[in-house]
């Protein structure tokens, strides 16, 4: 391809101008907004949990992953997050008065006060997005337009409102590139630039932006090294380039460059040396862990599949655009300057590094991504100044078009100028009506391609629109959230993540906006609630009764038979008890047994321990035992350890245990009107506690056998 003259980059028009500045404000009031009034979503729980563990053990791990306070020998995860984000998100609470020092609180409101520190750090993303906008195009008002072209991404002002894992790995990841862009182009303003005190000064305030950024983002993922090492590695290839005509600034940044890194890993040292302490093996587990993450293959079309399905379509015909824009820049760069490459032009290189590394190798590798692209979310600041470029170049032409338009026909040539000034405004604007009518749900945007995307269906697999839905839920009743099928497409009182009640339990979406249910259904004992994120349509067991629905991208029309409902958030659901058909073998609980499927919730379960435990007062396990029916009786065996104060019901009806045997097995005879009392061959065996808080051991149920006896 011949070399093509790199035009000097025009003016912002003033239109574009003005929809950049209200794209701004208009996305950035979202997301602060959005952070206070959205729930709570699946992963922000699951950090509470390893924050509560950071600070009693050290280790940034669930409860399940621990053995004495240390990492179980099955655990295989402890190197894929670390608790920076975390810590910043507890120290904005303490300040807010909803947590204490020493605890981490899972209320609504110490929620909300994290969404807000998200918030911010997304708000710093943009501002660094803008300022290497700014440095890369010597332009305050092309900068403007590259925030406002990352507010419009609505995965970005999405995710901005309760991400805790990706968004603050995005800001490092932006930062780093913001700190190599301007450590590179240090020098390069011209004449004017003079080495001293203020050189130094500014040389400081990079390093220290690049360490922010290296804290950030390794100090939440680890795994995301090897994108920061390859931007530094570039970086050094850049700086190289000054040798033959070498800048007083260029031998002090390639010490940044180098110095950089250390100084980060000391910082999260100190902040978290549980495994920093051992960096050969953190870097080499950081990334393994993540790539094996549940060992299953994915498809190499994966991403540029997603990338259709939830960019908007103008934004993305940017992207291709500024890609293979800013490509012809740095290789026009690199080959035009006898003295050394343009460095401004090839900085470009830093922010192609951000957006495409992983997603090439992820695709390379086939790497098992799943619920879109926020995995990658990281590439979206850089993607969002690759955009920028993309409209660059699309003004440009517009601006050469306008010049050339001489003669009598130039009013008439004029309009293809102004329509192409027009198109890249709307490409900006909207897309933020469309997160307007999506709000506060704007991660749920989808593009119309979408619907040939299997893995883009879903609309809120974050479960956030559970707390809209609170209001409408019932306060008597058990509650399912997002309950697992049957073969035959029927709820189950089991949850996908775990067996308690959504409204008490920790992981689900509701235990913190509990307060706000309201009126009674009266259930009876062989129903319950289930609630449902995204379009998954009532089960085949459950009856509709409410819902929280936006505008899907066919404005009301997705209830087409054969289409997903996209309008749909959420759903909640009345359901009929449907349960697992006994095993002949029989059924044992705990890490080996073949009972999981079986419980009802009130248990607590251990990798290191045998049997499930009685969390609390009450505990339940069901079954459908084909035969059982007033034709005879049927005997009822359970093997307890430390279940002295237990008592059991089946069906509603207490049965006596009597004493343990030796191995600690106790029975009782079950009378059939009890086993038919639930019909369907319903069997639900209920254990109780007499004293839930006693300093005791906690009982635990190892074996349940249901012995017909005719």
């Amino acid at each position: 391809m011949p070399e093509a003259p790199v035009p000097l980059v025009p003016r912002v028009p003033r239109p574009l101008l003005v929809v950049a500045a209200v794209t701004v404000v208009a996305t950035a009031g979202m997301a602060v907004v959005g952070a206070w009034q959205t729930g709570v979503s699946w992963d922000e729980t699951y950090h509470v949990a390893r924050m509560r563990n950071f600070l009693a053990h050290g280790w940034y791990l669930l409860d399940g992953d621990l053995l004495d306070g240390e990492p179980g020998p099955w655990e295989d995860q402890a190197y894929v997050y670390a608790p920076v984000t975390a810590l910043l998100m507890h120290a904005a609470a303490v300040l807010a008065g909803v947590e204490g020092g020493g605890e981490v609180v899972a209320g609504g409101q110490a929620y909300a006060v994290r969404h807000l520190v998200i918030a911010v750090l997304g708000l710093v993303g943009t501002v660094a997005v803008a300022a290497t906008a700014r440095i890369l195009l010597r332009s305050w008002s092309w900068g403007l337009v590259a925030a406002a072209v990352l507010g419009a991404v609505p995965m970005w002002t999405g995710h901005t409102m309760f991400n805790v894992k990706d968004v603050p790995v995005a800001v490092g990841c932006t930062l780093v590139t913001l700190g190599l862009v301007r450590l590179v182009t240090l020098g390069s303003e011209g004449a004017g630039a003079r080495p001293g005190a203020r050189a130094y000064g500014a040389a400081l305030a990079v390093a220290l932006v690049l360490v922010a950024g290296w804290v950030l983002a390794l100090g939440t993922r680890p795994g995301i090294w090897p994108t920061l090492v390859a931007s530094h590695v570039v970086a050094l290839v850049l700086l190289a380039g000054r040798v033959r005509g070498e800048h007083p600034r260029a031998a002090g940044g390639r010490s940044v460059v180098l110095a950089v890194p250390v100084v980060a890993w000391l910082v999260l040292l100190a902040v978290y040396p549980a495994i920093f302490a051992t960096p050969v093996t953190t870097l080499r587990e950081s990334v393994l862990s993540s790539s094996r993450f549940d060992d299953r293959q994915g498809q190499w079309y994966y991403v540029p599949a997603l990338l259709v399905g939830e960019t908007p379509l103008l934004l993305l015909t940017l992207l291709l655009i500024g890609t293979v824009v800013a490509l012809r820049w740095v290789a026009g760069a690199v080959r035009r300057a006898p003295g050394g490459p343009d460095l401004r032009r090839a900085a470009w290189l830093l922010v192609g590094v951000q957006a495409w590394t992983l997603p090439l190798l992820g695709m390379v590798r086939e790497s098992n991504l799943y619920n879109g692209l926020r995995q990658l979310l990281f590439m979206v600041p850089a993607t969002a100044l690759l955009m920028t470029a993309g409209i660059v170049a699309v003004v440009g032409l517009a601006r050469r078009r306008a010049e050339a338009s001489d003669g009598p026909d130039g009013a008439r040539s004029r309009v293809v100028p102004a329509l192409l000034v027009a198109l890249v405004a709307l490409a900006v604007a909207l897309p933020v009506l469309d997160q307007a009518r999506l709000y506060p749900y704007n991660y749920a945007y989808a593009t119309l391609p979408s619907y040939a995307v299997d893995e883009a269906a879903d609309t809120d697999y974050w479960r956030t629109s559970v707390r809209e839905l609170a209001p409408s839920i019932p306060a008597d009743g058990w509650v399912t959230c997002s309950p697992s099928l049957d073969g035959d497409r029927q709820a189950l009182r089991r949850s996908l993540e775990g067996d308690e009640d959504c409204a008490g339990d920790l992981i689900g979406p509701l235990s913190s906006y509990a307060d706000e249910r309201s009126g009674e259904l009266g259930l009876g004992p062989t129903e319950f609630l289930g609630i449902t994120a995204g379009p998954r349509p009532a089960d085949a067991n459950c009856v509709e009764l409410a819902r929280v629905t936006r505008p899907g991208p066919l404005l009301g029309l997705s209830g087409i038979p054969g289409l997903p409902e996209r309008d749909v958030m959420s759903r909640l659901t009345r359901c009929q008890l449907v349960l697992p058909d006994y095993p002949a073998e029989g059924l044992t609980f705990g890490p080996d047994g073949n009972g999981g499927a079986f419980e009802l919730g009130g248990w607590s379960a251990h990798m290191s321990e045998d049997g499930i435990g009685l969390a609390g007062g009450t505990a339940q396990v069901g079954v459908a035992l084909p035969g059982a029916d007033a034709a005879g009786d049927a005997r009822l065996v359970l093997r307890l350890r430390d279940g002295d104060d237990v008592t059991a019901t089946v069906n509603g009806v207490a049965v006596d245990l009597g004493a343990a045997d030796t191995d600690g097995r106790r029975s009782a005879d079950v009378p059939a009107d009890a086993l038919a009392a639930y019909g369907d061959d319903r069997v639900v065996v209920a254990l109780t506690r007499a004293e839930p808080t006693s300093d005791g051991p906690e009982p635990r149920l190892l074996a349940l056998d249901l012995e017909e006896d005719r």
